[in-house]
């Protein structure tokens, strides 16, 4: 495993082609992420959590009750869209028009499971 940190994205690409005419070939795939990673996690499952309480909530009103304290919470996943599978298992990327950029946003996102008290 190679870890490059890139402070530049727009340069990725480039540094990716650098690396694999260096020898490197990327055979499995390419992860993209933040320098902080927990801090990222942390607010996904904070907007999780929320979101299941919010969704408790709403269903409770529906049968003309309230949502009381958090009986159980549990993580299912936390993670991001930063992975991308290589385009070549064997070929290096340094080919051709070269490395193929990615556009978007890196989003980390989480799934959990919640259970609430009723009152």
């Amino acid at each position: 495993m190679l870890r490059v940190n890139v402070g530049d994205l727009k340069r990725l690409g480039e540094i990716v082609d650098v690396v694999a005419r260096a020898g490197a070939v990327i055979a499995d795939s390419l992860s993209i992420g933040v320098s902080d990673e927990a801090s990222a996690r942390r607010h996904a499952l904070e907007a999780a959590g929320k979101d299941a309480r919010s969704k408790a909530e709403a269903l409770a009103l529906s049968t003309g009750k309230q949502v009381d304290d958090a009986v159980a919470i549990a993580e299912d996943i936390v993670a991001s869209n930063g992975v991308y599978a290589a385009l070549r298992s064997v070929v290096p990327f340094a080919f051709g028009a070269g490395t193929p950029e990615v556009a978007g946003e890196l989003e980390y996102y989480a799934r959990v499971s919640a259970s609430f008290r009723l009152k």
